[in-house]
């Protein structure tokens, strides 16, 4: 009988194990986790903050009434390179609040051709990325970067920022 509630007890702490939701390293907003890049070394990533925008942050996209009643958020993060030679981040960030995840808006530069002989590029002005790569960094410097992420009405405040690496989609860092 003491085998048998025994083995119950193991195959009851599997299932819930198996169950958990597991979101990695638990970090606030300004804390680095570092990770090993698939291309050799090492990248820290540190989410800075999340700041909360206006929806008429989104009239100068192109269809903004497509976004009517969305909130846009900012995700301000860094990247800092933390070893000598390539290193090429594989960085995937997921805002959500609670159990709903707000869903990110990829936005493309686009170029300003008005003087062809010296065309501009033009990004979103609330949310710039670097314009340098991490790979072309020494050791020990970071580049900021900027992701949005969008509301649609009936959706809170981000809580958290997640990241995951590759195709998984298991939280390898969460900042709160």
């Amino acid at each position: 009988m003491k085998r048998k509630a025994a083995c119950a007890a193991v195959l009851c702490t599997l299932v819930v194990a198996g169950c958990s939701s597991d979101s990695g390293k638990q970090l606030k907003y300004g804390e680095m986790a570092t990770f090993s890049a698939k291309s050799g070394g090492s990248y820290g990533v540190t989410v800075m903050r999340v700041e909360k925008g206006d929806n008429s942050d989104l009239s100068a996209l192109s269809h903004p009434s497509d976004y009517a009643g969305d909130t846009p958020y900012y995700v301000h993060y860094s990247l800092t390179k933390t070893s000598d030679g390539s290193v090429q981040p594989d960085v995937s960030l997921d805002a959500a609040d609670g159990s709903t995840h707000l869903t990110m808006l990829s936005l493309l530069p686009s170029l300003d051709f008005s003087d062809p002989l010296h065309p501009k590029t033009q990004t979103f002005a609330k949310c710039p990325g670097s314009t340098d790569s991490l790979d072309k960094t020494a050791k020990g410097e970071s580049v900021s970067e900027c992701v949005i992420f969008l509301a649609h009405q009936g959706t809170g405040d981000p809580t958290s920022v997640a990241m995951t690496q590759g195709k998984s989609n298991t939280a390898v860092a969460t900042w709160k």
